[in-house]
């Protein structure tokens, strides 16, 4: 008797929630189904009065993030949206059923933690 370890980019992977901490509140949206390498559309539109500065996103494991659209840090003028596209990758070697975790830190440009 064998059995044969599919390639990593073909296991399957099932997204229960998408859970998007940004700065210190988290937002929940529906999940999705995908194969251990993927591509997804991080939407972010700065509501505030002042630009805002993204300084890093960073994916829970057992995602690795492999290439993102846009190289941090990045500036967002009030009312601006952007779309950031990440290349993420299932770290495991089995199937998958369960959340996909993001952080995404920002801060309005003038805060002295910029360094402006």
């Amino acid at each position: 008797m064998s059995f044969k370890i599919p390639f990593f980019s073909s296991i399957p992977v099932e997204i229960t929630q998408i859970n998007i901490g940004y700065n210190t509140t988290m937002h929940s949206i529906g999940g999705f189904k995908a194969k251990g390498k993927f591509v997804y559309k991080l939407p972010f539109s700065n509501t505030e009065t002042v630009p805002m500065r993204v300084l890093k996103i960073e994916i829970d494991k057992p995602f690795v993030l492999k290439k993102m659209s846009r190289s941090l840090p990045v500036d967002i003028e009030s009312g601006q949206k952007m779309v950031f596209e990440l290349k993420l990758e299932f770290g495991g070697k089995f199937a998958y059923s369960g959340p996909l975790g993001i952080k995404l830190m920002a801060l309005p440009i003038s805060s002295t933690l910029t360094g402006k």
